[in-house]
């Protein structure tokens, strides 16, 4: 985040409340440690409220003009999902110059028993692919189309959006952090995008400044670099050079998002590659693989039930679930057309779904 246009050099104060890392960028004239500063933190959604802290801030900046200073908020309100809570802290020179301001809200977010938890608390992941996609501007064109299409979400219960390929409008941002609903945010150059050094400069600049200008909001769960791409070279991709990022943004974007934001998991691929640590967590040296996370197009004729089940669920049809499994995201779901419509059938058939289950039934009527 960067304060209005500034004439003279820049520098960068993190700060830091309660071990949640609230503020990653402010943005100030001169020298970062040439004078002092007021800091003060108020309420400021769903209510604004008088400041909750006051104090004095007297930084050391680095080598590189940076410096980390603490705050306490005592009686600290965390965000959480569909009920969220803001706070905004100003700071300002002593004495006379521009203030600087942000919104920020506090949360951690983990996996406990095989789920995702906010704040220690275990949640049911109900969530949508959100693809943005209007006519002419493709992004969302005005802030009360953004907020209208985070409330639809929030009244069918969803609690997480995966904002597909490409980076959402500050205001679809703002709005989650308002409504309570988590965000996986990706770029556009997250698909399609060829293998070259102006590619790779491309999908670098975009992760980078999505990360810069996202990273203080408590919606963004994690980062998320590419869709669909191989870890490695795929003769089964259709041509030499096309959705083959997977190794350049292991060795470049992962370290560098990191970098940017340790707070996060950073995630090189969606899904996530089952056989290469792919997944930057806050904490670790490297790459690991603590998730599991796949795209489920249900039945399309080239597997039965049973299949697919085994295969996304790691377990047969009717099987209890095991309390401490892997955390499974499904990030892509859907119905798609079947190239052998008896095949389809037959394997619902087989399977003993039951006829009135939504997809079996969409079939049904379809053929």
């Amino acid at each position: 985040m960067t304060s209005p246009a500034l004439d003279r050099p820049r520098r960068a104060l993190p700060l830091r409340s309660q071990s949640f890392e609230i503020i990653r960028d402010a943005i100030f004239n001169g020298q970062v440690g040439a004078r002092e500063w007021e800091a003060e933190i108020a309420p400021a959604y769903p209510k604004q409220g008088a400041a909750v802290t006051k104090t004095t801030l007297r930084p050391t900046p680095d080598g590189r003009g940076r410096a980390t200073v603490a705050i306490d908020i005592p009686d600290a309100r965390l965000w959480n999902v569909w009920d969220p809570f803001l706070y905004e802290v100003q700071l300002a020179p002593k004495g006379s110059g521009t203030a600087w301001r942000t919104r920020f809200g506090m949360r951690e977010i983990s996996i406990l028993d095989g789920r995702l938890a906010i704040n220690g608390k275990q949640i049911l992941q109900r969530s949508y692919l959100y693809n943005q996609i209007w006519p002419v501007t493709l992004g969302v064109p005005y802030r009360d189309f953004a907020r209208r299409d985070i409330e639809l979400a929030r009244k069918t219960n969803a609690n997480m959006l995966r904002c597909f390929s490409k980076q959402p409008v500050p205001a679809t941002v703002e709005a989650a952090d308002e409504v309570g609903i988590l965000l996986q945010p990706e770029t556009l150059g997250s698909w399609y995008l060829k293998r070259g050094d102006k590619e790779h400069a491309r999908l670098k600049n975009l992760t980078e400044r999505t990360v810069l200008l996202y990273r203080n909001h408590p919606s963004i769960v994690w980062w998320n670099v590419l869709n669909e791409n191989a870890p490695k070279d795929d003769p089964k991709r259709p041509s030499a050079n096309e959705m083959r990022l997977g190794p350049y943004a292991l060795k470049e974007i992962l370290p560098s998002v990191h970098a940017l934001d340790s707070t996060r998991p950073v995630i090189a691929n969606d899904p996530i590659w089952h056989d290469v640590p792919n997944i930057w967590e806050p904490g670790q040296a490297q790459p690991t693989l603590p998730l599991v996370q796949d795209h489920y197009y249900q039945f399309t004729g080239l597997e039965t039930h049973d299949d697919s089940w085994v295969k996304y669920r790691g377990r047969t049809w009717g099987e209890r679930p095991k309390p401490a499994g892997e955390f499974l995201a499904i990030t892509e779901w859907g119905q798609n057309s079947s190239p052998d419509w008896d095949r389809l059938m037959a394997s619902y058939r087989a399977s003993g779904v039951r006829e009135d289950a939504e997809d079996y039934n969409t079939y049904r009527i379809c053929s």
